[in-house]
């Protein structure tokens, strides 16, 4: 019963004593006015904190024992910024009860309710944060009783801005929705940490680090102790780029989740964990697969250097190996890599490069697998390669290909300086060649590559299809053209050759045969010298010259033509379809810009020479149109047989301009000069037609109802019919030359169907403006040059040099002569 009695009484004692201290807490606040301790508790904070510090109200809590206090300012130190350290609404600080039982206010944990902090990174690499607790200029392994050191630090909801001015221009981010739980803080031990920020948008958005700190390393914080964990929950890439303020993650969309281990002792670190990037959007590509990483790193922060041990990335289920080191401390870094992987999705691959611009031509699409052993080293924007890289089943289709194309297998071989591509074959319905090549100084300022190519048949349009740029997604800043207005091809430092023999080359209508080149690349110019082919039933030869320099391409062509069929040639290449007729010879030295949904004739340059045999020309009557002219009757067909067709002409911006057109056509035989524009295809001639004697009398001789008036009698009694040819090439339009006939008359010079441009030549010298002054004033002298045989009757001579003058100055301006 004793016993009983003494537990009795104890547990008495005890609930008696709770009893007391719950009455004495509950009555503390009414007995203590904290007011009084305002400034102590602030002069402690000042020391602990190192900081100048400002409280607003304070008052005693209980349940669980706090002090609480308003509008809470914490200045920074003077040497990073004049600003405040940090401010809050409200702090919490809860207090020790036996020194406050004796009037002392011992603090245990402090807790700011949306605090606003500033970190400052200064430009020698210190961290404002680095002096809390102590003065900066304290001396290692010194004491200072006045550092703050709590159980319990939290921070609620708060938001974080950094001015970092380390090596780089002054950045400013701000970050929000922090929250910071420190535990068991003291300036030179170790103390846990648990940060967390929760995102904006839907779903869990969470990003958190938890684990260990410290010592805090305040002359180098890349040496502070840490061994945590950094965990993302669903994280939008967006939120997270608004978050980071990173331009890294500008263009991203997608959801982020995984785990990261961080550990760093002073300065040797070392993560490695995995990540899942799932509905990825890169630059506006949608990637359609997910993307993973399984890494571990390790490195050393002082000096910059990361050896990468394992990095396993899986595109969708594409894996990709990669290890090695990387020196971040130079600028570009240096890399000293090895990737690997095994049947790869070309499709994946593709979709990855595209998001950042790099791909293949726009809709075009490419499937296949790809085996890579390769290892980087050197600047990692253009490091040295080693290895081998191979495609198996390669298959492309859509963008601007007819056809899908195909490659059954390609291997390039790498070393620093040279990419090799052994023999392989490209395949499709308009496509088929057989190739292979060596490029040396591949990465370097002066790449020279070997080439051979062989092919069944090859369609141009599909190889600039499957080989075209893309269709950049980067900004259009990006995508500028060189200075200077050049067009960037690509290979301006390129040099280098091969052959190339194609059995059939289709390019746009123009199908060759048996094409044989040798090519030379010199810095942006590709020449085929010698070129030849088969051409239409003719044959082609020459050089071929294509300047890639300029904004716009340009080709310039000295090529020859054998036997070639005219109405081939011209019904594929120019509006004259189906027009003109026969076997055509040529040369000449032409330069062309190929326009873009352009007129080519528009720019074409040069000199042509040409020579067309046993012809004809369609839809045009040439013998109807001189008898309407000469008022004679002259049924026909609506066609021109055309003997003989020549001429040289000289080639300025798609204008041809001629002096020695000559045609020999069924009667007769026409000579023309004037101009030709190739590009709207407007005729503007002069041409003189002499009909044989027995065409002549077949139509009437001279009593045929335009004698002396649109045409005239030679000794040798053709007529002679001089015509002026306007309109275009489909719709010519034919009128008398009268100036030309008054010319006629007046120098008594007559061409003949053996000459018929020697009217022309008297008259315009058949050179230009010389010849033609000379002429006209020689028959302005009375120097006119007499045909041989007698002159027809009717046909009056100018008696002396002012009858010449005014003869001619009549006929010229269309007056009668004065009788």
């Amino acid at each position: 019963m004793a016993a009983k009695k003494t537990v009795r009484a104890i547990i008495g004692v005890v609930v008696a004593l709770v009893v007391i201290v719950v009455v004495a807490l509950a009555a503390l606040p009414s007995l203590l006015n904290v007011e009084q301790y305002h400034d102590k508790i602030q002069t402690q904070l000042q020391k602990s904190l190192n900081r100048p510090v400002s409280l607003g109200h304070m008052e005693l809590k209980t349940f669980p024992l706090r002090i609480r206090v308003q509008n809470v300012n914490i200045g920074d130190d003077p040497q990073f910024s004049s600003a405040s350290f940090a401010t809050a609404n409200e702090l919490d600080g809860s207090v020790k009860l036996l020194p406050l039982l004796s009037k002392n206010v011992e603090i245990d944990s402090l807790e700011l309710l949306n605090p606003k902090v500033q970190l400052v990174h200064n430009p020698q690499g210190v961290w404002n944060f680095s002096t809390i607790g102590g003065t900066s200029e304290k001396k290692p392994g010194s004491k200072d009783q006045s550092q703050l050191s709590v159980s319990h630090l939290k921070l609620s909801d708060g938001s974080v801005t950094v001015l970092d001015s380390f090596q780089h221009a002054t950045t400013t981010n701000t970050y929000d929705h922090i929250d910071l739980d420190v535990k068991n803080f003291a300036p030179n031990r170790r103390f846990g940490l648990t940060l967390s920020a929760h995102l904006p948008g839907q779903g869990n958005q969470t990003v958190s680090l938890d684990g260990n700190m410290g010592p805090v390393n305040d002359k180098n914080f890349a040496a502070t102790p840490v061994d945590a964990k950094l965990t993302l929950n669903s994280v939008q890439l967006s939120a997270l780029q608004q978050f980071l303020q990173s331009d890294a993650l500008k263009g991203t969309s997608g959801v982020a989740t995984g785990d990261v281990h961080l550990k760093n002792d002073n300065g040797n670190f070392a993560a490695d964990g995995n990540l899942k990037l799932s509905d990825a959007h890169l630059h506006g590509v949608d990637l359609g697969y997910p993307v993973s990483a399984d890494f571990n790193v390790k490195g050393d922060l002082t000096a910059d250097q990361y050896d990468i041990s394992k990095m396993n990335v899986k595109l969708g289920a594409t894996p990709v190996s990669v290890a090695g080191t990387i020196n971040a401390k130079p600028n570009p870094a240096l890399a000293d890599l090895h990737i690997t992987s095994g049947n790869e999705s070309l499709a994946e691959i593709a979709r990855l490069a595209s998001a950042f611009g790099v791909g293949l031509a726009p809709g075009l699409k490419v499937d296949g697998k790809l085996n890579a052993d390769i290892t980087a080293k050197g600047p990692i924007d253009k490091p040295a390669l080693n290895g081998i890289l191979q495609l198996a089943n390669v298959q492309a289709s859509g963008g601007q290909l007819k056809q899908p194309v195909s490659v059954p297998s390609l291997k390039l071989t790498f070393s620093p300086t040279l990419l090799r591509a052994d023999p392989f074959s490209v395949q499709s319905a308009d496509l088929r060649f057989n190739s292979s090549f060596a490029l040396n100084d591949y990465s370097g300022s002066a790449p020279h590559l070997q080439f051979s190519l062989d092919a069944d048949h090859l369609n141009v349009a599909e190889l600039q299809a499957l080989t075209s740029s893309p269709q950049s997604t980067q900004p259009q800043a990006q995508a500028q053209p060189k200075a200077g207005g050049k067009s960037g091809s690509g290979i301006d430092n390129w040099t280098g050759g091969g052959q190339v023999n194609i059995g059939q080359l289709q390019y746009q209508d123009i199908t060759l045969n048996n094409v044989r080149a040798t090519v030379a690349l010199d810095r942006g110019v590709i020449r085929l010298a010698p070129v030849t082919s088969e051409l239409f039933n003719g044959t082609e030869s020459g050089t071929i010259t294509i300047d890639t320099r300029p904004a716009q391409p340009v080709i310039t062509a000295n090529l020859q033509t054998q036997k070639v069929d005219a109405n081939k040639l011209l019904s594929t290449t120019t509006s004259i379809k189906q027009q003109l007729y026969g076997l055509l010879n040529a040369g000449g030295n032409l330069s062309f810009s190929p326009v873009p949904n352009g007129n080519l004739a528009s720019t074409l340059n040069g000199t042509l020479n040409m020579n067309l045999l046993n012809g004809k020309i369609t839809g045009i009557d040439l013998l109807r149109e001189l008898g309407s002219i000469a008022k004679f009757g002259a049924g026909g067909n609506g066609v021109t047989n055309l003997t003989q067709l020549s001429g040289n002409f000289d080639i300025r911006n798609g204008l041809a301009h001629t002096n020695n057109l000559k045609a020999a056509i069924d009667g007769g035989t026409l000579a023309g000069i004037g101009d030709i524009n190739l590009a709207t295809q407007q005729l503007n001639m002069k041409v003189t037609a002499v009909l044989t004697n027995a065409m002549s009398k077949s139509v009437g001789g001279t009593g045929i109802g335009g004698y002396l008036n649109t045409a005239l009698a030679n000794n040798s009694g053709e007529l002679v019919i001089p015509v002026i040819v306007t309109g275009s090439f489909q719709s010519p339009h034919f009128q008398p030359d009268v100036e030309q006939l008054a010319q006629m008359k007046l120098k008594n010079l007559l061409p003949t169907t053996s000459n018929p441009a020697g009217a022309l030549g008297g008259f315009l010298g058949g050179g230009g403006a010389k010849g033609g002054l000379s002429g006209l004033l020689g028959a302005l002298g009375g120097q006119q040059q007499q045909q041989q045989g007698a002159q027809p009757q009717n046909q009056q001579q100018p008696t002396s040099q002012q009858d010449a003058i005014n003869g001619l100055l009549n006929q010229l301006g269309g007056r009668k002569k004065p009788k």
